[in-house]
């Protein structure tokens, strides 16, 4: 069945749930439930790669009929600067040991408050 509550059981960022389903009952008189939810279903992904805050509330999301929004690809996460440096951290014991940057995954790991590196 294609409910308010199918609909807000997928929908990745849960606010406002009083005002997503006056849009609801507003957007199933213009578009069948069934393609509202499969468009979300399409774009979860797009959706959940970007940080909570910059996704729509539900309530925007079908106010704006995002359902016949194209599809686009999900972001590519982006790294906080603490694992930014943890990376660079690695990078350079890597190079120090030899291996390449391109090389398959070492295994290696980095305690920074410990100053351990071990690599395995």
């Amino acid at each position: 069945m294609n409910t308010f509550d199918d609909f807000w059981r997928e929908y990745p960022r849960k606010v406002s749930r009083k005002d997503a389903m006056r849009a609801w009952e507003k957007a199933i008189k213009v578009e069948l439930p069934a393609v509202i939810i499969a468009s979300l279903r399409r774009q979860i992904p797009y959706l959940s790669s970007r940080p909570v805050e910059f996704r729509p509330h539900a309530a925007t999301w079908l106010n704006g009929w995002r359902w016949e929004d194209e599809v686009q690809a999900p972001e590519a996460q982006k790294q906080t600067a603490y694992q930014q440096r943890h990376q660079n951290a690695i990078d350079v014991f890597d190079r120090k040991l030899g291996l390449k940057a391109n090389d398959e995954f070492t295994g290696n790991t980095l305690d920074l408050a410990a100053g351990d590196y071990r690599p395995h």
